[in-house]
């Protein structure tokens, strides 16, 4: 038997995601994943997943006019593991689009003040929500390094959105891991989540 359970309403978050894009900063979608359920006498099956987005649109939308057309994108997909503060992984960048998801655990999402954004449904609608310094208060690392100066709580179910050239970096509590995979995408190359 096939269930689709939604950890939050996915309704409008595409038009979201790609939205997000547009921005030079790093956007967490809350609760923004659906899922689905298969069980059987034996076996259960569950699939996490992010709404889909048009990424040639996305890449458009940031193409200089007069650049030929998008003849090649290229895609690949990667799992970040985060055990702890990993105070040893400095706040970086990539130079493709990342569009991931939190698969497991929680922790924070750690940006230059001004550059982050969080989305939450309220009604039919993905809106911007105010930033709560309390959120962040607890999050391992901040103002202990450079463009780490708020941090953006994660969970799973989340979705992280990291326009390319957006500064970032996970960090959970002490004793606390969290998964996130990501798909990158670019018109240029991809760099298998390099930080720069």
């Amino acid at each position: 038997m096939l269930r689709k359970q939604a950890l939050g309403p996915t309704e409008g978050c595409s038009e979201s995601i790609a939205a997000a894009f547009a921005s030079d900063g790093c956007t967490v979608i809350k609760g923004g994943s659906h899922i689905w359920t298969a069980s059987a006498r034996n076996a259960d099956s569950t699939v996490l997943g992010i709404p889909a987005v048009d990424v040639r649109s996305v890449l458009r939308s940031g193409t200089p006019r007069g650049k030929k057309s998008l003849e090649t994108i290229r895609a690949s997909a990667s799992i970040v593991r985060i055990s702890g503060p990993a105070v040893d992984v400095g706040s970086h960048y990539h130079i493709s689009h990342l569009v991931g998801l939190v698969v497991a655990g929680r922790g924070w999402l750690n940006v230059p003040r001004g550059k982050g954004r969080l989305l939450d449904k309220k009604g039919r609608r993905w809106v911007e929500v105010p930033l709560d310094p309390r959120q962040w208060r607890n999050a391992p690392n901040l103002g202990k390094q450079l463009n780490e100066e708020i941090g953006l709580r994660v969970n799973e179910g989340d979705i992280v959105v990291l326009p390319r050239g957006a500064y970032h970096v996970f960090r959970c509590a002490p004793g606390r891991k969290m998964e996130y995979i990501a798909f990158e995408f670019s018109d240029q190359q991809t760099d298998y989540q390099a930080h720069h």
